[in-house]
């Protein structure tokens, strides 16, 4: 399992879900990619690594 530190992962993440249109709160993403909303907001800040099954179901998302 790859765990992703780079905080250019999470930057990326905010960036494209405040492009698409309507704009995503981390709320939505979170539960779109059934994933924690505190583990979205931690990637963004970068404080959080993430897994290559996180990133696969936040690009899904």
């Amino acid at each position: 399992m790859t765990v992703f530190t780079s905080d250019g992962v999470g930057r990326r993440s905010a960036y494209y879900r405040s492009v698409v249109r309507p704009k995503m709160t981390q709320r939505q993403l979170a539960d779109a990619a059934c994933v924690a909303l505190g583990t979205i907001r931690k990637i963004e800040r970068g404080e959080r690594g993430v897994t290559d099954a996180t990133l696969e179901a936040i690009a899904h998302a």
